[in-house]
């Protein structure tokens, strides 16, 4: 697949196929930030007591870092025909 008009019709399918669900998870992360935001200005509605956890939490950016290095890596296999482009239609 070292065609570059391969190449791209292979990307452009795959970021098609992809657009779709990231905009889904992006839409629920945006909804679940408001509501969180929401919920910590008013303080002592809640009975349970807030969650503490010494775990370390990844920034943001490195989560989405993350996820575009998943991407590559997936689009990386699939030119290389380790496996096809997914099927939706399934």
């Amino acid at each position: 697949m070292n065609d570059p008009l391969s190449r791209f019709g292979t990307r452009f399918a795959y970021a098609a196929s992809q657009l779709p669900r990231l905009a889904w998870y992006a839409g629920h992360d945006a909804v679940l930030q408001r509501l969180a935001a929401r919920a910590r200005r008013r303080p002592g509605e809640s009975a349970r007591p807030p969650v503490q956890s010494s775990a370390p939490v990844p920034a943001q950016r490195r989560i989405y870092a993350d996820v575009l290095a998943l991407l590559q890596k997936d689009v990386a296999n699939i030119e290389a025909g380790i496996y096809p482009l997914p099927n939706e239609d399934r």
